[in-house]
């Protein structure tokens, strides 16, 4: 059995309208939202780098990273 994962972003600063932008190094982007739920079964095996860059309404942008791994 497989369960979800949940991603959720936290932006604290920033001029709004916020963007979201979830990729893996491995499958390429995820999801737009601000979080949303992934099931590991519908990810490729191996360790995967899970970015998320977010971009405010100004431009300005900032990027942060995890390492999962799927067996």
């Amino acid at each position: 059995m497989h369960w979800d994962v949940s991603f959720d972003a936290v932006v604290s600063v920033g001029q709004a309208p916020i963007s979201y932008r979830w990729s893996s190094n491995i499958d390429g982007e995820l999801s737009t939202s601000r979080k949303f739920m992934q099931n590991p079964s519908r990810l490729s095996k191996g360790g995967h780098v899970i970015i998320l860059k977010v971009t405010d309404g100004a431009g300005t942008s900032a990027q942060g990273s995890v390492l999962i791994e799927v067996m």
